[in-house]
């Protein structure tokens, strides 16, 4: 469907020069520290707020009008909403409705003034874990917007909501790309207009806000997740030196995870993510993977969740011993035990390659909690993956995944089921997830039907 693709012209550098102080690593490590002072403050600011209007309106006309109910309240969150700007020239495209906003302010300078005074940056995991406020048990998740019966203007194909109603209730719409150093990224599913002739002539979207997908499935917009997709076989991310030197390589690495927030938050305010899945399969440097930890936490203290779906090469440390730059166990530095609490799911696609431990999904789900550790970046790393952080990602059918020849559990839903409630490990997981829900869609939603028994 992809015929060509725009090149992305990288910003000149004045665009990515930082008016903020510099974040570094002991910066994040501060403000863990300080959270629980913050929000005690935020809270007897609350109170203060709440009381001086109380004692207002005892003492205001009681013949006085009520207040408009337009009229603005005082939000003391600092976590992005659906109500953040668009990006310029976006405001009146055909995106449908859209919850008004309530306050404007740019996300990421919040972050990084946060950083800064070591308040509110990187909290303890379990303060503002997305995960921990989650309407659901166990995640099924799959993956739309790119590959068959993508469901353009007119054409077969099935949509999110018809998705949420058969029981998916994570979708991943699939891709972003086109990364930048400067953090920058474009979305580019196949319903995106410079793919769909029809859009040529009529406004589209490359996805629905979730809001709109809500009403269209007849659900809460809390009942499920949305989020965003990096990478894809296309979606390389950007080449980030490694030659260079310690001050030019922080300047770097902040640089992107401040675009990348920045832009991540336009998105969101257009299409009403919920947090972001990594799925790149190359290039993952030394320098963009740890720009990526500070993305990660930067995301995380905002409530935002964050999914890994590495390669099985690239998660594999009890059969691969070693770090090595955009292949083997290069998902390793994000899920260190430094990171692994900073990170919603892990989800491997066990359908691109091989599957590790000679097709033995238990032991490689008990593999990566046994501790494992890794040289990375000058220094060593520890691999220990909970069950509680799995998702294993499977083909929704065989046509999912043609490279290779499947086990007999990963082309029959039924058996997969069997082997799930066989096995004690993988009941630990806290999911499944598949590619692709339009390969679900054109096998009559055989897959998800099947699926979300395991845990009934």
């Amino acid at each position: 469907m992809r015929d060509h693709l725009e090149p992305v012209a990288s910003p000149a550098p004045s665009d990515v020069r930082l008016r903020l102080k510099r974040v570094t690593a002991a910066d994040v490590d501060d403000a863990e520290a300080k959270v629980a002072e913050a929000e005690a403050k935020l809270k007897e600011a609350e109170a203060k707020v709440s009381k001086a209007e109380a004692q207002a309106a005892s003492s205001a006309n009681t013949d006085a009008p009520e207040p408009s109910p337009e009229a603005p309240t005082r939000d003391f969150s600092v976590r992005m909403g659906l109500g953040l700007p668009s990006r310029p020239g976006t405001d009146n495209l055909n995106v449908g409705y859209q919850e008004p906003p309530r306050r404007v302010y740019n996300a990421t300078e919040e972050m990084f003034q946060h950083a800064e005074t070591k308040e509110g940056l990187a909290s303890e995991p379990e303060k503002l874990s997305a995960e921990k406020m989650l309407p659901f048990e166990h995640a099924v998740m799959g993956y739309w917007g790119s590959g068959p019966y993508t469901p353009f203007q007119g054409m077969e194909g099935p949509t999110v909501a018809d998705a949420l109603t058969m029981g998916y209730n994570v979708i991943l719409v699939s891709f972003a790309d086109s990364f930048t150093v400067n953090g920058s990224f474009q979305i580019h599913t196949d319903m995106c207009p410079q793919y769909n002739d029809v859009c040529q002539r009529q406004q589209c979207e490359c996805a629905p806000h979730k809001l709109n997908v809500s009403k269209d499935a007849g659900v809460e917009p809390e009942s499920w997740r949305y989020m965003l997709s990096f990478g894809g076989k296309d979606g390389a991310g950007p080449y980030m030196s490694a030659l260079l030197s310690m001050q030019e390589r922080e300047d770097q690495e902040e640089a992107f995870a401040k675009g990348f927030l920045e832009r991540y938050a336009e998105v969101k305010a257009k299409y009403g993510f919920d947090g972001i899945d990594i799925d790149i399969e190359s290039t993952l440097t030394t320098p963009l993977l740890s720009a990526f930890r500070r993305v990660f936490r930067l995301l995380h203290a905002q409530g935002e969740l964050v999914s890994l779906a590495p390669e099985t090469p690239g998660l594999n440390p009890a059969e691969l011993s070693t770090f090595f730059e955009g292949s083997f166990n290069s998902y390793a530095p994000l899920v260190d035990t430094t990171m692994i609490d900073y990170i919603s799911w892990l989800a491997p696609r066990l359908y691109n390659d091989p599957v590790p431990l000679k097709s033995n999904i238990s032991k490689y789900v008990t593999s990566l909690y046994a501790g494992h550790d890794l040289e990375w970046d000058g220094k060593q790393i520890e691999i220990k993956v909970p069950p509680s952080k799995i998702v294993l990602g499977h083909p929704a059918a065989a046509e999912a995944a043609p490279a290779r020849d499947l086990a007999s559990w990963q082309k029959d839903p039924e058996a997969l089921l069997e082997l799930y409630r066989s096995s004690p490990d993988l009941l630990a997981t806290k999911g499944v997830m598949a590619w692709s829900i339009g390969h679900d869609y054109a096998s009559g939603w055989k897959w998800v039907k099947t699926v979300k028994q395991i845990w009934e």
